[in-house]
């Protein structure tokens, strides 16, 4: 047999085998990406609420949404973020704010943002998201509002964050300041006058 002849022959094998690698991965790649898909689409049916009733971890935070009302919210068509703090989170949730309903639905709303938001933890950059209690969050990287997000995760109607701590609701200026009129005197003067705007407005 001549060289040309084996070496022909060789290259005619070597194709094959190279043929037959590169279905073999194609099937692997196709199987992940149909499993990948399964997954997504498993999500895709669920509402944030149906997801969060779904995780142990979160029970306390679910019973505080249907206190408040907010599960209803997060049961509906349109598109939220929220920022799920675990059990262990909630244990230390002063009884101040458990114990007061308008305190409570604050605090929750707290949790709940307006769209979907991904969260990107290699994003140096720093955005404010508007929440359903009229405040806002900072979202830098993983961190909202210093709190770090544990997972995340995509559903039919928005992105379900879970959070390592709860996202304290900071009082707007005009409540601060009166809160405060009685500690500092400069406080006591602006409520006043905030006061005495507001009845003639």
């Amino acid at each position: 047999m001549s060289i040309t002849i084996l070496l022909k022959k060789m290259t005619i094998r070597y194709s094959y085998l190279l043929v037959l690698c590169m279905v073999t991965l194609s099937m692997i790649s196709c199987k992940n990406w149909d499993d990948r898909l399964m997954s997504t689409n498993d999500n895709a049916t669920q509402t944030l609420i149906a997801k969060v009733s779904s995780q142990s971890e979160l029970s306390t935070f679910k019973s505080l949404l249907e206190k408040t009302g907010y599960d209803k919210l997060l049961a509906s068509s349109k598109n939220f973020t929220v920022y799920a703090p675990t059990n262990t989170a909630l244990a230390s949730l002063s009884t101040s704010i458990l114990n007061d309903t308008s305190a409570l639905k604050t605090f929750v709303g707290n949790h709940i943002a307006f769209q979907a938001n991904e969260v990107n933890a290699a994003s140096t950059t720093t955005q404010l998201l508007p929440l359903v209690n009229g405040k806002y969050v900072s979202m830098s990287g993983d961190m909202i509002n210093g709190v770090k997000v544990i997972s995340s995760v995509f559903v039919g109607n928005g992105v379900l964050n879970t959070m390592g701590g709860f996202i304290e609701a900071k009082p707007s200026l005009s409540k601060f300041i009166t809160s405060t009129r009685g500690s500092y005197k400069q406080n006591g003067f602006v409520a006043d006058s905030i006061a005495r705007i507001t009845k003639l407005v």
